[in-house]
């Protein structure tokens, strides 16, 4: 549970219980008329908002507690007051003008339930005073007043409010020490621009496509010669959000494969493309411009069914879907199909910061990531061969999570993301994991499942996080009203260790043995520098940063990662952070020649695992892949000379 975590994190920080000494930051005695259902008293954060009833004077005194006002209801009438920031205490007065009992205050906390009822009399003015220890206690997020007389008014006055104050958490996690598997990164391919994902197609294990951010899937052949099968960079936004040549989240940012490709030779992708065609779905008010839509679309291979050598034909696009960006950022951007068959979609939560609308941002609401009538911050799950869509060009299915519901986006599969980049399937057992990148503070691994919350805007990682309206948000221990039924994540790491998660997968090639069912993933820049790093999770689900032979650090911007149809897994890296220039290259993860045990060391153990498989071929009982130093399927001679030649280092 997520509550678990934040005990743990109080324990860890010695927090303090706050004060019971608290200043007011908004109060009114109505000293004014307002007839028109709705108020406020106070600005930003300290906004009181009072509906229903009506701010007046009617000249009788006892009406009154101070002044010539109150806020009055009728017979009947519910009034209700909201907060721009929840609160910690407040206090009010409350009268009957005719029926002791009839005027009724409900004061309810931030997830809904009742912390308190109180009751007016006609003798004089009931003081109702809520103060919330909130190191145990959630704030007051609402209160209802009620009517529930016959006849005469029910009055409140002299309101005043203090808006909660949290914590604020800085860095509260260890830091990422260095795991037990020693790897190195072979070049396989160079001269790209910013390669973001690699996937091979069904039937052609040996081949690897990389999608490049500036537009173009390129094709790497098993003699890493390499092929253009694909460029959309014309059909793509300009890219450099703050100029030529400077960072940017748009782009070409993933593909994938039809899991019949190697019949019918359809590939999807996801572009980001001027706002010049009718969303399907939009969070952008009538009188502002999205930055961008993110556009998924359907591709034919040149000749059906494909053969190794095949290209896209440029032709064939077919649009499935088209959703509005409000910002250049936060796209995710990820998509693959699952082992049943559907086709699953990243979107993050629109960009900017914090997830909330404020005087400069718009697109956002209270939050997408939280609002499931929108896609973005969600993960959404379609079928391309299906037609029961709103545009009747793709298909959702009857068992998505949401089917039915009423103001739902019924393709969602899971919510509560921020920049979801990259999720993949285990191809061993179908697990989703996602990586999610997180704002100022935590960045997260998950792993989803239908009908997931992931938390964001209400948690980054396992703590609260709390919007600071015109200020970056933060996070803290206590609960500003979060919900209860999220998701935590299964692992995080805090800002101390880098600010941007990269995703990958979960390892099931055979090259490599201590990272068998291991999920292996990284960093896209720790400081913004060209310097990733390459984690994996170990058998408690720690992260650990892998050890570079040869090398300090990866050296490098790490923009994603690919899985080649063996399971062997792949860095992709360039030296600008940006989708420019031709520093981008694909470097395998492999063990050192004469490691095969990845422990960092060539000793007997890994000369023992040589002499097992010795005079075999791969497919023979027994071939030990990690001892195939040369990857030349068989264990030979030239093995045993590659191990012996570095034998004791």
């Amino acid at each position: 549970m997520r509550s678990s975590r934040v005990l743990l994190i109080v324990c860890l920080l010695g927090l303090a219980a706050p004060s019971a000494t608290l200043a007011v930051d908004t109060t009114t005695s109505f000293e004014f008329t307002a007839l028109g259902g709705e108020f406020s008293v106070g600005v930003g954060k300290h906004k009181v908002t009072f509906e229903g009833g009506v701010a007046q004077t009617v000249g009788i005194l006892s009406l009154y507690r101070t002044g010539l006002h109150s806020w009055m209801l009728a017979s009947g009438e519910t009034g209700v007051v909201t907060f721009g920031t929840a609160a910690e205490q407040i206090e009010l007065f409350i009268r009957d003008q005719a029926v002791s009992g009839a005027g009724e205050v409900r004061i309810y906390d931030t997830v809904g339930d009742l912390i308190s009822t109180h009751h007016g009399t006609t003798t004089g003015f009931t003081q109702v005073s809520v103060t919330r220890n909130l190191m145990t206690q959630l704030p007051i997020g609402r209160i209802e007043f009620e009517h529930t007389g016959g006849s005469g008014f029910a009055v409140m006055d002299d309101f005043s409010y203090t808006a909660a104050v949290f914590p604020r958490l800085g860095n509260f996690l260890p830091s990422i020490q260095p795991g037990e598997t020693h790897v190195a990164l072979t070049p396989i391919a160079s001269g790209l621009t910013a390669p973001n994902w690699g996937a091979s197609p069904p039937g052609f294990p040996n081949y690897l496509y990389v999608s490049d951010q500036s537009g173009e899937l390129w094709r790497i052949n098993p003699d890493q010669s390499v092929d253009l099968t694909l460029d959309v960079g014309a059909q793509l936004v300009p890219l450099g959000a703050f100029g030529p040549g400077t960072f940017d989240e748009r782009g070409f940012l993933g593909f994938a494969f039809h899991p019949n490709y190697a019949t019918n030779g359809l590939i999807y992708t996801y572009m980001s493309q001027p706002a010049t065609g009718a969303p399907d779905f939009s969070t952008i008010p009538m009188t502002r411009t999205p930055n961008h839509q993110a556009v998924i679309g359907e591709w034919r291979t040149m000749s059906v069914p494909p053969d190794a050598n095949s290209v896209i034909d440029p032709t064939s696009f077919r649009e499935l879907l088209r959703v509005d960006e409000p910002q250049f950022n936060h796209n995710a951007g990820a998509i693959n199909f699952g082992p049943d068959g559907m086709l699953y979609i990243a979107f993050g939560d629109g960009g900017s910061r914090d997830d909330q609308d404020t005087e400069t941002v718009f697109g956002h609401g209270n939050g997408n990531g939280q609002n499931r009538g929108n896609p973005l911050g969600s993960v959404l799950r379609i079928d391309p061969s299906g037609n029961n869509s709103a545009n009747g060009n793709y298909g959702i299915p009857a068992d998505n999570p949401f089917v039915g519901e009423a103001g739902v986006v019924e393709e969602i599969f899971a919510y509560g993301l921020r920049n979801p980049f990259r999720f993949s399937f285990d191809s061993a057992n179908g697990d989703l994991w996602l990586a999610d990148v997180g704002q100022g503070f935590v960045e997260e691994v998950d792993i989803v499942t239908s009908g997931g919350n992931y938390g964001w805007n209400a948690y980054e990682g396992s703590p609260f996080f709390v919007p600071d309206g015109n200020q970056p948000g933060f996070i803290t221990n206590v609960n500003p009203g979060a919900p209860l039924d999220v998701v935590p994540p299964i692992a995080e790491y805090d800002h101390e260790d880098g600010i941007a998660i990269i995703g990958g997968f979960v390892y099931r090639g055979s090259r490599i043995p201590p990272l068998i069912g291991r999920y292996v993933f990284g960093e896209f820049a720790s400081t913004f520098s060209n310097d990733g790093r390459l984690f994996y999770l170990d058998d408690t689900d720690t992260i650990v940063e892998f050890n570079l032979v040869g090398a300090t650090g990866l050296g490098h911007s790490l923009l994603g990662m690919g899985q080649d149809g063996n399971g062997e897994l792949y860095a992709l890296v360039n030296d600008t952070g940006t989708p420019f220039g031709a520093t981008g290259a694909v470097l395998r993860i492999d063990l050192r020649a004469g490691d095969a045990t990845g422990d960092g060391a060539v000793t007997l153990s890994d000369l023992a695992a040589l002499l097992a498989s010795f005079g075999l071929s791969a497919g023979d009982p027994g071939f030990e892949p990690a001892a195939d130093f040369n990857r030349d399927n068989m264990v030979d001679l030239s093995d045993l000379a590659a191990l012996l030649a570095v034998y004791g280092t």
